[in-house]
């Protein structure tokens, strides 16, 4: 069996990679899903959940970044009229 180089691996694997990057992103999108229905602003929420699909299929750690802003956006008050 010969070894076989990083590159080759990626390229073998592709969509693989990305099936488990989305459900990674899915996963912490949940996080401020949730948290947006018990503070009653669920348009945040499925803004949460799809940008972390997305940015976690081009690097996972831009959905913990992404899941962590909308996060703050969900808990902070709401500004006053």
């Amino acid at each position: 069996m010969e070894p076989t180089s990083l590159s080759q691996y990626t390229k073998d694997h592709f969509y693989t990679i990305i099936a488990i990057q989305a459900v990674f992103g899915l996963i912490l999108g949940l996080i401020p899903l949730l948290l947006s229905f018990k503070r009653d602003r669920r348009n945040l929420g499925y803004m949460a959940l799809g940008a972390s699909l997305i940015l976690s299929v081009i690097s996972p750690i831009l959905s913990l970044i992404g899941v962590i802003v909308f996060t703050v956006l969900i808990v902070r008050k709401p500004a006053a009229n």
